[in-house]
């Protein structure tokens, strides 16, 4: 039956993804998708924030949703699966799919897994280090204590994404993969990109492109790119010597590359048997000079690698409407070198006139009618040259799941304005944020009354300020 409009929901409970679409088809039918379905940790009071979404989802899908899509492993795009799981358990997942990246099959995968979680559990280790030492630690200065304190602040920033870390590096969204892959019933998909467009049951004029995550683990690792980012970001590789430091990553060059120093040290323990060496060692005149925790100064760049590592496996899904060749783009968080793999891909398909077309990622971007901003309109998780310069249809409008008092909360520049001046240009002005209230906005100089009155009327903005509706007429 043919696919007549499609309404994308974005809920605004904070910062976090969150997006229903569903699918008008037929003479009165409807297929629901639900892509993700989270909040940033530390959101206030957000069990009943979540509560109130996944009831909204409830309702609206008479309780079954027919495809449920988890782009990647992070709170801010799981964490409704556990906050809302009571109401979750009486919603039915017809089908579920997931990246390639989560399939216990691939080596790959647990390769990828099984380093992410040494990561997790030397920050875990980093994070309780750092707090014993600044109540430990009585030869830092009061400068020197703040500065400490801020920078492990930052750092439990940063895993707030994982859902925080307990002792061991656990975190929660492995608890809420695992109940989604649960409710999946063993109809659960892991999806590879590069392949044939992917079709919707009894629904034509639809079919969904995989993207992403690239099947390249160097692209997987790649997070920034001068000419493609808006905005340069520096990281060293230093947080390998963090991870030689707890003993971690059993390959052995790897660990020496880079250790600071030669093995040919003392062992500690020889330095406590030597009097005079340890009446030196432990003088604490020369406290300043020992570098026990030095290391953990590097967990802040670690923190970052696993963010943006994870952010990388992003399952990436380019929806095309067929009979109007109009694309939905929705990348999860995809970073760099997930977006760069998208140019290796060609797919030949049938177009609306029944002919062969070749679609690649430049078609794709020039038909791009609706794009969801990935990780929160961040520096670095949407391309320039090679992506935003490419969307070039004056249809263009923009959602991005953002809440700029949490990111300022959490010190983080979301949406990043070099970002979104250019996504302002873009796309004339149509961009929908999850905190602004779009009645109260001004007209954008960029865009005419009358267009502008068309994008409004095309949106509906719930009174309760729990959504906003975009619709789309195929």
């Amino acid at each position: 039956m043919k696919l007549n409009k499609i309404r994308i929901r974005m809920y605004r409970q904070g910062l976090g993804d969150c997006f229903l679409l569903t699918l008008s088809y037929g003479a009165n039918k409807k297929y629901h998708i639900l892509i993700d379905c989270g909040v940033i940790l530390g959101t206030a009071n957000p069990e009943k924030k979540m509560g109130e979404v996944a009831q909204n989802i409830k309702d609206e899908t008479n309780g079954k949703i027919d495809l449920v899509v988890i782009t990647h492993e992070h709170w801010d795009h799981l964490s409704g699966f556990k906050q809302a799981q009571k109401i979750f358990d009486e919603i039915n997942f017809d089908e579920v799919w997931m990246a390639w990246t989560e399939d216990p099959k691939n080596d790959l995968a647990n390769k990828l897994r099984k380093t992410r979680e040494e990561r997790k559990m030397g920050l875990a280790t980093a994070l309780d280090r750092l707090k014993l030492e600044l109540i430990s630690n009585q030869f830092l200065s009061p400068k020197q204590f703040n500065a400490r304190k801020a920078y492990l602040g930052a750092v439990e920033e940063i895993t707030s994404f994982n859902g925080g870390l307990g002792a061991n590096g656990s975190s929660s969204t492995s608890e809420a993969l695992d109940y989604v892959k649960k409710k999946a019933k063993g109809n659960l998909s892991y999806c590879k990109p590069g392949k044939d467009p992917l079709q919707l049951k009894d629904i034509e004029g639809i079919r969904l492109f995989v993207l992403g995550p690239p099947e390249d683990e160097k692209l997987l690792k790649k997070d920034l790119a001068n000419k493609e980012v808006y905005h340069e970001f520096f990281k060293s590789d230093f947080g390998n010597s963090f991870m030689s430091a707890l003993n971690f990553n059993g390959d052995q060059n790897s660990i020496d590359k880079y250790r600071p120093f030669e093995s040919s040290g003392i062992e500690i323990e020889k330095v406590k048997q030597n009097n005079s060496l340890s009446e030196s060692y432990y003088n604490a005149e020369n406290e300043w000079r020992q570098i026990n925790n030095d290391w953990m100064d590097f967990s802040g760049q670690l923190a970052l690698a696993l963010d943006s590592d994870t952010n990388n496996t992003s399952l990436v899904l380019a929806i095309e409407l067929t009979e109007s060749g109009k694309f939905l783009l929705f990348p999860g968080d995809a970073q760099v070198g997930n977006w760069l793999s998208w140019h290796n891909y060609k797919w030949t398909v049938k177009n609306n006139k029944g002919e062969n077309e070749e679609i690649d990622i430049k078609k794709i971007f020039e038909r791009t009618t609706f794009y969801k901003v990935g990780h929160h309109g961040s520096h670095n998780a949407t391309l320039s040259t090679n992506g935003l310069e490419l969307m070039t249809n004056n249809e263009l409008t923009v959602m991005i799941p953002v809440n700029k008092e949490m990111a300022k909360k959490k010190k983080w520049n979301m949406p990043f304005p070099p970002l979104l001046d250019k996504l302002l240009g873009r796309t004339s002005g149509k961009i929908l944020m999850a905190d602004e209230d779009l009645a109260n906005s001004k007209k954008p100089t960029e865009i005419s009354s009358q267009e502008w009155e068309k994008f409004k009327q095309s949106v509906n903005q719930d009174s309760g300020k729990l959504f906003f509706d975009y619709e789309i007429n195929c």
